[in-house]
């Protein structure tokens, strides 16, 4: 298993990413605002995002105008 987390956004919220080393499927919880930077690590590690996780909801990215 791949594991990789790390800070996103300007809050510094914890993103993973969690790959299968086998099947190269990844699933990536609570990506923040942060895309590049997480698909260069899906990159590296040669995996192919199937889900995206989301667990929970700031103010700031669902009331914004």
């Amino acid at each position: 298993m791949i594991h990789k987390i790390f800070p996103v956004g300007p809050l510094q919220c914890n993103c993973s990413i969690i790959g299968d080393e086998q099947t190269h499927e990844a699933m990536v919880i609570d990506p923040g605002d942060q895309i590049e930077g997480i698909l260069e690590i899906l990159r590296q590690e040669k995996l192919t995002l199937k889900q995206i996780v989301i667990t929970h909801a700031i103010l700031t990215t669902w009331a914004a105008p």
